[in-house]
């Protein structure tokens, strides 16, 4: 039966790889991860089915000492940040096939701008979730307290953005006092979202330690800031129980930390510069508050002193008066009391006689002396005769005596 040895196949499989692949070409796929080695990067590089996340594809691929610094004098900064775990990249390989060692891929060139648009297209992604699962808005909904003192810091120590923002705070014109507790974390790289979300997390836990939270790193280039365009860390954010101010360093992009954030400003430098004019505006309001009492308090004193000073006037003057118009009531009583009173007695004796007159055409005597009788029975006055019945005792007495009679 013919056959081939193994080294035969991949010899075979060698010169077609190498017959089809001439040159360099452009491969899109993720770095599942990056090893560096003497100056040297190893990859291992993937692609996922877009509807299940399950790897379809995967390869070996190397970056020589020699390309990397070609690339890092082209591309700048940003090129270290191409090269991170979960990154999607546009890369130019050269494909080669060995017999022993198999395929290998070396990278030649990489498209940052690839990379950038693929970021965005997460980014927009994120947003929309964010918006389906409705948590744009409840961070920000959520009130500052009145006074900022108590701060929970989440940033790196090492970090110049986290150095620049104590400065500032701390600087201050004013005097105000903080207390910054730093929670560390990484700020930038494949371990940032890891870290910032377990500090929210602990956050959570005991938000009465602090009255809000601050987020902040220093200056980037914008694939510095891809971290802060990940779904699980903006969820944590748009979760906060407390207040999120973000200065994550950046003048033109706005990541989606940005949105979900009680409050995004540039630098670290502007969120300590807003802490401290958030408190001043409420010392000026209290200041305005005082201002307005001494203002009221004066106004009222005024106008009670003015009252008193009237009522002084009032009191100098009324007693007076007063004593006027009693001395002149006394002298006028004194002129009309007599007649008053001789008045009084003069009427009280006519109404005395008209009451003697009355009072003696009433008594008994009198009627007597008209020619009426006075009947009565066991010391009673009879009025009717059903009174009486045969047999009764009765006196009858006239205007000269008395007589016993018996009803017959």
């Amino acid at each position: 039966m013919d056959h081939y040895s193994l080294f035969e196949l991949n010899e075979y499989i060698r010169r077609i790889v190498a017959l089809n692949f001439p040159l360099g070409l452009w491969i899109s796929c993720e770095i599942a991860q990056v090893n560096e080695s003497n100056g040297h990067y190893y990859f291992n590089l993937i692609e996922k089915n877009e509807t299940d996340g399950a790897i379809i594809a995967q390869s070996e691929a190397v970056m020589w000492q020699r390309s990397y610094r070609s690339l890092r004098r082209k591309i700048g900064k940003t090129m270290d940040d191409l090269l991170q775990n979960g990154i999607t990249v546009l890369l130019k390989v050269t494909v080669d096939f060995h017999e022993r060692y198999g395929l290998k891929l070396t990278i030649e060139d990489i498209d940052p701008v690839y990379t950038i648009g693929k970021l965005e297209q997460q980014r927009r992604e994120t947003i929309a979730t964010l918006q389906h699962l409705g948590l744009l808005t409840p961070n920000r909904a959520l009130p500052l307290p009145n006074v900022i003192q108590r701060i929970a810091v989440i940033s790196s120590a090492s970090a110049a953005g986290y150095k620049d923002y104590v400065e500032q705070l701390t600087q201050n014109a004013y005097g105000y006092k903080f207390h910054n507790t730093l929670l560390p974390a990484a700020v930038q790289g494949q371990n940032a979202v890891a870290e910032i979300t377990n500090q929210l997390e602990k956050i959570a836990l005991r938000p009465d330690r602090y009255d809000c939270v601050v987020l902040v790193r220093g200056g980037g280039a914008r694939l510095d800031l891809m971290a802060f365009d990940q779904l699980a860390l903006c969820e944590k954010i748009a979760e906060c129980p407390l207040p999120v101010l973000a200065g994550i360093g950046h003048e033109v992009d706005e990541t989606v930390t940005d949105l979900v954030a009680n409050k995004s400003l540039k630098t670290p430098t502007a969120v300590a510069a807003f802490i401290i004019e958030h408190n001043l505006h409420f010392e000026s309001e209290l200041i305005d508050i005082g201002h307005w009492i001494q203002q009221t308090i004066g106004d009222r004193l005024t106008t009670q002193e003015q009252q008193l000073r009237e009522y002084e006037q009032i009191l100098s003057i009324q007693p007076q008066n007063l004593l006027l118009q009693n001395t002149r009531m006394l002298d006028y009583l004194a002129e009309e009391l007599p007649r008053l009173i001789t008045q009084q007695v003069g009427h009280a004796s006519r109404e005395l006689n008209q009451i003697e007159q009355v009072v003696g055409l009433l008594d008994p005597a009198a009627v007597l002396a008209r020619g009426y009788s006075l009947t009565m029975k066991n010391g009673k006055l009879i009025r009717s005769g059903k009174e009486v019945k045969k047999g009764d005792r009765l006196r009858t007495r006239f205007k000269d005596g008395e007589r016993d009679s018996v009803v017959e």
